[in-house]
């Protein structure tokens, strides 16, 4: 293993020429060690392509790719114009959207697989807001519950609402990671949920009993029952795909 030639305070960035081969992998794992070590931060501006070409001893093209990889991640913005250059995101995109989005399409994930992901997370979620016992997430959720239950709600809204309603538990549950995963989940297999509510022909009887179930989940919450909430959410979830959307139970 070579050693680390880089001086004390030297900043990542600007620590001498990159390890061959000079792969843009290299440039974006520099980036992302300047920024574990507290060299870079969010809002910061990156240097230039030519500084950071010199800097690293590789050349403008290889820095170039590495900038579109970040910004593809979502983590970085290109500015044009006068104060062109690359900036670190404050609040980057959601990249597990796009790649879970991906997986389906190309059959390495299932509809089936994720939807069982998302009745374990969101049963723990549950769990924790009924632990927690916070009337204020409670009116949240039952004002959204109140929307979907709507007659004169259409399909797309319907959708909207019911969305909101799950991803806010996991957000005020506590945990980012879960939030961000369930948003890519949602997202993979929002046309699923989509056609099924296209295809059926009872869709008032179906909108009446999904908004009964949130309301049947935000009660067991409102009891401080995390396992009846946590069992409520399961069952919610499982229940509307193998029945709407004709997937079998895993």
């Amino acid at each position: 293993m070579e050693a680390d030639t880089r001086k004390s305070g030297d900043s990542p960035l600007t620590a001498g020429a990159l390890a061959r081969p000079r792969t843009f992998d290299s440039i974006v794992d520099r980036i992302e060690e300047a920024i574990m070590h507290g060299h870079l931060s969010a809002g910061d501006k990156l240097p230039s392509e030519r500084d950071l070409a010199t800097s690293l001893r590789v050349s403008r093209t290889s820095v170039r790719e590495a900038l579109r990889v970040l910004e593809g991640l979502g983590l970085v913005t290109m500015r044009r114009g006068r104060d062109n250059g690359a900036v670190i995101l404050g609040e980057p995109e959601n990249i597990l959207i796009r790649l879970l989005r991906f997986h389906v399409a190309l059959r390495h994930l299932s509809v089936a697989e994720l939807v069982e992901f998302r009745a374990v997370v969101e049963s723990w979620a549950a769990g924790v807001l009924a632990r927690r016992g916070d009337e204020t997430v409670f009116a949240t959720l039952r004002e959204l519950a109140d929307k979907m239950a709507h007659e004169d709600l259409d399909k797309v809204g319907f959708r909207r609402f019911d969305t909101e309603f799950h991803l806010t538990m996991a957000r005020e549950a506590g945990n980012e990671l879960a939030t961000l995963m369930l948003e890519g989940c949602r997202n993979a297999i929002q046309q699923t949920m989509l056609d099924s509510f296209v295809a059926r022909r009872d869709w008032p009887k179906l909108r009446a009993d999904i908004a009964q179930e949130h309301y049947t989940i935000i009660q067991a919450m409102e009891e401080g029952d995390s396992a009846k909430a946590s069992e409520a959410v399961s069952r919610h979830i499982n229940m509307f795909y193998q029945d709407a959307a004709g997937l079998r139970s895993m």
